[in-house]
């Protein structure tokens, strides 16, 4: 489980940061951006989930944005691959494209749902899912019922301290 990830490689070329692989995660009650990329070139985003408070907590981020940062403005060509991802209940865009001029999105199989500015900012995709998700049980119990309630307590009382009670979500769900 992640409250952000934030990728920033400032210089270089296309071949010099690059191939970072972000998958199987929870990504969950951010403030800002949950996942930024600031000059990363074929990163590869699969089979996360990413939901933000949709801006009842004061989250203000993206699902997953690409920003300039301080990468070259001359280097042009980088891609980001989203595959199979839910991302949902952002208080900005799901996927933001703010460098459509030296980036692309190839986005394909996510689900987008909820997300406040709406799915994409300068992204396009052809077989990305618009519905609300359907989520397993085992997955719906453990983050609707266990870890969604930590981080509504941990907002309500400002307590971001240690690993946000994980370990006692996740003993309670053995039970």
């Amino acid at each position: 489980l992640f409250r952000s990830l934030w990728q920033t490689a400032p210089g270089g070329d296309l071949n010099t940061h690059r191939d970072v692989y972000i998958h199987d995660n929870v990504i969950s009650w951010f403030k800002n951006d949950a996942i930024r990329i600031e000059g990363f070139h074929n990163t590869r985003i699969e089979r996360n989930v990413i939901e933000s408070d949709a801006g009842e907590g004061g989250g203000q981020g993206n699902g997953v944005v690409f920003t300039r940062g301080k990468t070259s403005p001359e280097i042009t060509g980088y891609r980001t691959i989203l595959r199979d991802n839910i991302i949902q209940n952002n208080p900005r865009f799901g996927i933001d494209n703010q460098m459509p001029g030296s980036h692309t999105f190839v986005s394909t199989g996510n689900t987008l749902f909820g997300n406040l500015a709406g799915p994409y900012n300068n992204v396009a995709s052809h077989d990305d899912s618009f519905a609300e998700p359907p989520i397993s049980d085992v997955l719906q119990r453990v983050y609707y019922d266990v870890l969604s309630p930590a981080w509504k307590h941990a907002l309500a009382t400002q307590d971001f301290r240690g690993d946000m009670n994980a370990r006692q979500a996740w003993a309670l769900y053995q039970r």
